[in-house]
């Protein structure tokens, strides 16, 4: 110790900086894990946004114009906007 009564100044230093590495230490592991979990759901977003653009693509393409139905079709017919027949 000083005369002054108090830790030289490098002390409080180096004290400082064992301790932010040993927090720093302690806490990547939680920092990792939740830089890791949102890059997981950055995937999966992709993923299902990919699969749903896909689905809708094909879906639009006729992809149900193989399926048969039993329903006949309608005939068109003119109609007059003026409600005479």
């Amino acid at each position: 110790m000083q005369k002054g009564g108090g830790f030289p100044f490098y002390y409080w230093l180096f004290g400082g900086l064992l301790g932010g590495i040993l927090i720093g230490w302690f806490f990547h592991g939680f920092i990792n894990l939740i830089l890791r979990v949102g890059l997981l759901i950055g995937v999966i977003v992709v993923v299902i946004l990919g699969v749903y653009l896909w689905q809708k693509a094909t879906a639009s393409r006729g992809g149900s114009a193989s399926v048969k139905s039993d329903i006949p079709e309608g005939n068109w017919r003119d109609i007059d906007p003026s409600g005479r027949r």
